[in-house]
């Protein structure tokens, strides 16, 4: 609005140029967390701790989400973890790889070693809703029996010692007007 003085102001949530930033909320997740066997090529629950309620102020922005997980799959060696971002408690079918014949579509994997490893996450949602959305993640089993998937700490190899790492894990949220 411009003033008879020259003065501009912004009603509140009203500077919508597309690209702008809104809002910006951060989930921070300190503590450790881990499912006993998630079956092979399965996912875990959704990660406890590590979600976020995010509304969009317009059905035309965009949720754009950033972060690291930091997974272990609790075989030693080069097997993998992998994230799935959910959405109300389902995987967001669109931030995962095609479907190609029986593999199993995730959002980012890596080999876990002996002490987890840190995936990165980075998709741009397009919710079309103003309500709440609930946002987590949901862990992948990349080995051929069941294991257990953690969260933060290296599940079989968590001894108390200074060789043993204590990790965190954060998802960003941005709300982008569309």
């Amino acid at each position: 609005v411009l003033a008879s003085d020259g003065g501009v102001s912004v009603a509140q949530n009203k500077l919508s140029c597309p690209g702008t930033i809104i809002q910006v909320v951060q989930c921070i997740k300190q503590d450790t967390w881990y499912e006993n066997s998630v079956a092979e090529g399965g996912f875990s629950a959704v990660v406890t701790g590590l979600t976020q309620a995010f509304t969009c102020s317009s059905t035309s922005n965009k949720v754009l989400i950033t972060g690291q997980v930091f997974a272990h799959n609790q075989v030693g060696g080069g097997w993998s973890a992998g994230v799935a971002l959910t959405a109300g408690g389902s995987i967001i079918d669109a931030s995962t790889g095609n479907a190609r014949g029986s593999r199993s579509r995730v959002h980012a994997v890596s080999d876990t070693y002996w002490f987890g490893s840190s995936i990165p996450i980075n998709y741009l949602h397009s919710p079309s809703s103003t309500s709440a959305i609930t946002y987590g993640i949901k862990l992948w089993n990349g080995h051929t029996s069941a294991q257990t998937l953690s969260l933060n700490y290296p599940s079989g190899q968590d001894g108390d010692n200074n060789n043993g790492v204590s990790m965190v894990s954060t998802l960003t949220f941005m709300e982008i007007a569309g």
